[in-house]
């Protein structure tokens, strides 16, 4: 994620994202105007996603062809800015690859960490879990037509002025925060009727330490809801504690992979493959090579997760 950090008592606000800087963390020319309309897109991304107010960090994906269009620069200028802004500890941005239904690996965008408070938290840097997250669906773009390069053209055919800001945020929030439902699932929960983004359970290593229960509580129920496993819901709990605490642990722990595993179960049942997705998400995860690893983990990670 990258870092807008406005602190615990208020709301993740996009508008501040033209706030000042510290002298410490200062961009000039195309360095400051990308970090500020990344900043920008990843308040409206924390905001959709419902992260809390204490957040530091989201990560984006969006081509670089589409920010330096947004930003009426050149691709190889853009690149260069980002190569500052990770020097100032602001951004990390690499290419990040898919396998396309023909087998080949190729590039479908990029991927961007950002800092959102430049005066506080760790430098923004990517994780190997990020990096292998699925984030687009390529071929189905190339189907549809939406690609950066005719994103480019037209754009170029319409002669479109750069706003004032520096950026053009519509565009880049058309491209960061897509409608995808394969990659957001959200899902009604049978018990409560409430939506539930299973997204939730990515956000969780990425708050306060404080603020660990509630996201916790909040990837648990986003898990009970999308594999209608109600009596299920302490396990969960179990399991995203066991992740942070191996996360303390080591640096790193398999969230993607059980986030896929519930997208899996949850797709199995769907197709009539599964009776119990619950059941089968706890049996694939018990299957995997880290799990007994996971199940070792110990050490105190937060106050403990909240009863139902």
């Amino acid at each position: 994620m990258s870092e807008l950090n406005p602190g615990p008592s208020r709301p993740i606000e996009h508008h501040e994202a033209n706030g000042p800087h510290s002298p410490s963390h200062n961009p000039t020319g195309t360095a400051e105007v990308l970090y500020r309309a990344l900043r920008a897109v990843s308040c409206h991304a924390a905001t959709s996603r419902g992260y809390v107010a204490s957040t530091t960090h989201v990560t984006l994906h969006c081509p670089l062809e589409v920010v330096a269009l947004s930003l009426g620069r050149h691709r190889v200028t853009v690149w260069r800015a980002a190569r500052q802004l990770r020097a100032l500890g602001l951004v990390d941005a690499r290419p990040h690859k898919t396998t396309a239904l023909n087998g080949r690996t190729v590039n479908d965008g990029t991927l961007w960490a950002v800092r959102l408070n430049p005066d506080e938290g760790t430098p923004a840097r990517l994780t190997v879990e990020e990096l292998r997250h699925s984030w687009r669906d390529l071929d189905r773009d190339r189907r549809r037509g939406r690609t950066a390069h005719r994103a480019v053209r037209e754009r170029m055919q319409q002669s479109q002025a750069i706003p004032s800001s520096g950026y053009d945020l519509e565009l880049l929030l058309a491209w960061a925060l897509p409608p995808q439902p394969t990659e957001t699932p959200l899902h009604t929960d049978c018990c409560t009727g409430s939506r539930r983004d299973l997204e939730a359970v990515l956000d969780v290593p990425h708050v306060a330490r404080e603020d660990r229960a509630a996201m916790v509580e909040a990837g648990a129920q986003a898990l009970s809801g999308t594999l209608s496993d109600r009596g299920g819901l302490m396990f969960y709990r179990w399991l995203l504690w066991q992740l942070l605490r191996l996360s303390d642990a080591t640096g790193g722990a398999p969230w993607h992979a059980v986030y896929e595993q519930a997208r899996r179960a949850r797709a199995d049942a769907a197709e009539g493959f599964a009776r119990r997705p619950g059941a089968l998400f706890v049996s694939r995860l018990k299957g995997a090579p880290w799990w007994e690893e996971l199940a070792r983990a110990s050490g105190r990670v937060g106050s403990r997760p909240l009863r139902s």
